[in-house]
């Protein structure tokens, strides 16, 4: 089983999943189809692959801090409510 959650940038990655031999293979482009994706997961009897496909949003507001030390000093201030 695979679960994608990103753009394929133009290739077909459930034609490509077929063609590795995977034998269950869906798209799910809408949020209607989700439980489809999922019932193909838990009910099929072969190896599955599942491709999520989202729309592009823009990225969240918040800055992400790859400074080590930085985030740690931060979760720690969050976790003591600081």
């Amino acid at each position: 089983m695979a679960i994608m959650a990103r753009p394929s940038l133009g290739t077909d990655l459930e034609k490509m999943a077929a063609g590795a031999g995977i034998q269950l293979t869906r798209t799910i482009e809408q949020q209607a189809d989700i439980a489809a994706g999922a019932r193909l997961i838990r009910e099929g009897n072969a190896t599955s692959f599942v491709l999520l496909r989202v729309k592009p949003t823009e990225p969240p507001s918040d800055q992400r801090l790859l400074d080590p030390t930085g985030g740690r000093i931060r979760f720690r201030a969050s976790l003591l409510g600081g």
